[in-house]
């Protein structure tokens, strides 16, 4: 007798022979997610200036939204009523939940979360260059006197983390098991522990304190996913933790490998360079790959919070099968356009700029497919923008959309060409650099 076909699977369709570069397909009760692959963020149940409907003409695949942030308002339980959270935002595809740890940290870390994510490289709300983050290295604190938990905003305990509402300044307990709890509320294809994310300037010693309490959490994350759900209706994806420190990392991966996760995540801090996350990002794949039981039965390795186009590169040939990150929406609202660096050094238009204003070609000249975004002139983009009108958010987030997913479907026809194809997809993508806005 032929065993029924396993609702969540991945499956290698191409591999590269000089890198982990991959082509696969996520299986899901909603549908398939060829990787590698972009996950959109609908952080609050919706992409921000997007209706869920135009979605998949706009080429996505899976999107992403945040438990912390739904748990608040309005809640599993009016979620749970509507049906899950799919019939909820009305989007029938793919679907996972981050478990809010990340929001949570960052509620207590201020304007050091762009050390956990390396946000400070996005674009800034001026066309000015970005700014370095003016957190300081507190490598020499104690986890007792360290700044790193804010006793007012967040407080982190065994049980789990109680932090203030920021709708109504109310308290708000989350435990591993809540967030498992509230994720199965959510009917969700995919959904992630609950882990505790450090920033870049946490010390070893504190990093090593949260990565051990991340591991505990996760034995009792997937404790709580196998009371609060089936492996037929959604899978678990644990966290891996450690910061930049290359022996935390490796006792996070070989702890969380030997446990029946479905998938696997990388948070945390990747440091705060290029340079630096590079080389966290390889380490810790390589451990991945290297382990027998992922040799034998490959995983859609995610990586959180990463979606700058040169870190998708690397990460792609790290063998990273799907990225999230708000950077194509946010740019939009703050005017810049997401264009091949073939057109232009940078790879981003800011429409903000007046040389724009008589600039009467398209936004992106390139595209083989012509998109409803693409007959907008620059020129009329810029003067949306400069007249305020609400249009200019709508147009330029599903510009911004339909240029990553074209590009993460250029990525996977390269791969599935040549390694030349994927260098020559990087270099039109990409360029030298990407950081400076024209």
């Amino acid at each position: 007798m032929i065993s029924p076909p396993t609702p969540f699977a991945y499956t290698l369709t191409h591999k590269s022979t000089t890198s982990h570069a991959h082509t696969g397909i996520l299986a899901t009760p909603h549908g398939t997610v060829h990787t590698p692959a972009f996950i959109f963020c609908a952080t609050r149940g919706a992409i921000k200036a997007v209706p869920t409907y135009r979605l998949k003409d706009l080429g996505v695949q899976i999107i992403l939204a945040n438990t912390y942030h739904l748990m608040l308002r309005p809640g599993a339980d009016l979620i749970e009523t509507a049906g899950g959270l799919h019939k909820f935002m009305g989007w029938d595809g793919p679907l996972l939940t981050d478990s809010g740890g990340y929001q949570i940290f960052a509620m207590g870390f201020g304007s050091v979360s762009k050390e956990i994510k390396r946000t400070a490289n996005l674009p800034p709300k001026s066309p000015n260059p970005s700014p370095k983050s003016s957190s300081k290295s507190s490598s020499n604190s104690s986890p007792k006197s360290s700044p790193i938990l804010p006793p007012a905003l967040i407080k982190i305990t065994e049980q789990g983390a109680t932090f203030k509402s920021y709708i109504d300044g109310s308290k708000v307990f989350l435990s591993p098991e809540q967030a498992m709890h509230l994720q199965a509320k959510f009917s969700v294809d995919l959904a992630v522990q609950l882990d505790e994310c450090t920033p870049y300037h946490a010390s070893p010693s504190y990093t090593e304190l949260a990565m051990e309490r991340s591991l505990r959490w996760a034995h009792r994350s997937y404790q709580a996913y196998q009371k609060y759900t089936t492996a037929t209706k959604q899978a678990c994806y644990g966290v891996l933790q450690g910061g930049v420190y290359p022996h935390l990392r490796k006792r996070s991966a070989q702890t969380l490998l030997n446990m029946n996760f479905f998938s696997l995540a990388i948070g945390g801090s990747l440091g705060k360079t290029q340079a630096e996350m590079q080389r966290i990002v390889s380490l810790t794949t390589k451990l991945v790959y290297d382990h027998k039981k992922i040799k034998a039965n490959p995983i859609p390795l995610h990586l959180l919070g990463i979606g700058d186009r040169s870190s998708i590169f690397y990460g792609v040939r790290a063998g990273i099968a799907t990225f999230d990150c708000v950077a194509p929406t946010r740019m939009a609202r703050h005017g810049h356009a997401i264009v091949p660096a073939a057109l232009t050094p940078s790879g981003i238009l800011n429409l903000n700029n007046a040389r724009f204003r008589h600039d009467h070609t398209p936004l992106d000249p390139t595209t083989p497919t012509p998109h409803k975004t693409y007959p907008y002139s620059r020129a009329y983009l810029h003067h949306l923008i400069k007249a305020k009108e609400i249009a200019a958010l709508t147009i330029l987030s599903e510009h911004n959309i339909a240029q990553m997913t074209r590009m993460m479907n250029d990525i996977r026809t390269a791969i599935k060409t040549s390694d030349n194809a994927f260098n020559e997809c990087e270099h039109f993508w990409c360029g030298s650099t990407v950081d400076n806005l024209q």
